[in-house]
């Protein structure tokens, strides 16, 4: 029942942290650089619906791996 896509999400997840922690601490700093401050920061799943900064970082895979209609 989608155990193995489940451990291999886990595993990406886990392997993609420092890298995603980066990206939106650096990303969340140019956009406070630039004057836009007080604004909820969101980036695109890759369904196309938008998460949270907090969840890009807790679950960076969802930014980047295909994950089909059902």
């Amino acid at each position: 029942m989608g155990l193995v896509e489940r451990e291999n999400a886990t595993i990406l997840n886990a392997a993609l942290h420092k890298a995603a922690k980066t990206f939106t601490d650096g990303f969340a700093l140019s956009l406070r650089q630039e004057g836009l401050v007080n604004a909820e920061l969101y980036l695109s799943q890759n369904d196309g619906t938008l998460m949270t900064m907090e969840q890009a970082r807790r679950y960076p895979i969802l930014t980047i791996a295909h994950r089909p209609y059902q």
